[in-house]
């Protein structure tokens, strides 16, 4: 489940955008500011992904655990459904009798700030920071062909991007912290760019593009996978136009990795194509 942090840094809700540090809800033009108590009901209820949430956890983490009736709560309620133009039957926020509310709608961070979700596993895999420097070489490669692909007189100005679950295709379990932190390292670097919005998807998708896109509302759609084939690692990405389907854009990363220790305590090396490149761990 999400954390605050997390959520205050942006999250989509079915058509609309939560900017919590903006005190905004954004569909396409259309911005709607509610009232701060409003919002953080909102959160409170984003923080469970879809689980209840009882009267007295609301009580507990959005007025401090000061007891009163009902009726705060169920306005709140009611402005947050008006906010979402949400009328019965209801598509956002969902009354579970004399127990409380829980939200209908998946919550999609716009960034996922874990670069990478768990440790590796201890039979002979590499560690975590070595990954971590692999995840950053690959985000780096990316961002070089994608604004070369995103040049005015290539293709028009992309604004938004939706990064949707990257496949393993490598058929073992156990890579699939190196899918998650690559994704999320990307994810992350690609929200340091002023005037764009990413969406860092969780949820898989069976539609096509131009619909994911329009679920989001995004501009385009990024599609990748990821295979492990002994030390040869290959990334593929491709960035899909998210009202014709045309692909504007598409990368294909071949690494041959091999990551072992130095003599020296403290060092690692990544041979690259014959070539070693030393880096300290910190």
């Amino acid at each position: 489940m999400p954390t605050i942090e997390e959520l205050e840094k942006g999250f989509s809700l079915g058509e609309w955008e939560v900017l919590p540090k903006k005190g905004v809800l954004r569909r396409g033009d259309e911005e709607v500011r509610p009232e701060p108590k409003v919002l953080l009901v909102l959160l409170v209820l984003a923080k469970r992904d879809g689980d209840l949430v009882t009267k007295d956890e609301l009580i507990e983490e959005a007025w401090d655990g000061r007891a009163f009736g009902d009726e705060p709560i169920q306005r709140c309620i009611a402005l947050l459904r008006r906010h979402f133009q949400d009328s019965k039957p209801f598509e956002y926020i969902e009354t579970l009798q004399r127990r409380g509310y829980r939200l209908l709608k998946r919550v999609e961070l716009h960034v996922q700030t874990d670069v990478l979700v768990k440790e590796p596993p201890e039979n002979g895999v590499p560690g975590l920071r070595v990954w971590k420097l692999v995840a950053a070489v690959v985000v780096i490669g990316f961002l070089a062909v994608a604004a070369f692909t995103w040049l005015p007189d290539k293709a028009p100005t992309v604004q938004s991007i939706a990064i949707l679950p990257m496949d393993n295709l490598s058929g073992d379990p156990a890579n699939q912290y190196i899918v998650e932190g690559i994704k999320n390292s990307l994810a992350h670097r690609l929200s340091e760019l002023p005037e764009f919005t990413i969406k860092n998807v969780r949820q898989t998708y069976d539609d096509e593009p131009s619909d994911i896109a329009a679920a989001l509302n995004v501009e385009s759609v990024l599609i990748a996978s990821l295979q492990m084939q002994g030390d040869l690692l290959k990334v593929t990405w491709h960035i899909v136009n998210g009202i014709n389907n045309v692909t504007v854009g598409s990368v294909r990363y071949l690494r041959h990795l091999r990551i072992h220790r130095f003599v020296r305590p403290g060092y690692v090396s990544w041979i690259d194509s014959g070539k070693t490149k030393p880096f300290r761990r910190k």
